[in-house]
């Protein structure tokens, strides 16, 4: 749905502190999960000043809802 915004607040709060200790739950998850997560939070990484999602947002047809940043 190209919905970058809601995208990368759900990402934050999977990236938190309390989500990110829950190891024993984190071990059930699927392979495929993991590699979905691994693939958004590459997408939403910081370095670069964001340049993976830069280069993806370029890529995308419209209409969407950008990530804007605070």
């Amino acid at each position: 749905m190209n919905n970058f915004s809601s995208m990368a607040s759900l990402m934050a709060g999977l990236n938190s502190a309390p989500i990110l200790r829950l190891k024993r739950t984190k071990e059930l998850l699927s392979s495929k999960t993991n590699a979905q997560k691994a693939e958004l939070d590459k997408m939403l990484d910081s370095t670069k000043n964001f340049q993976n999602y830069k280069d993806m947002l370029k890529t995308i047809n419209p209409p969407c809802v950008p990530f804007f940043g605070a």
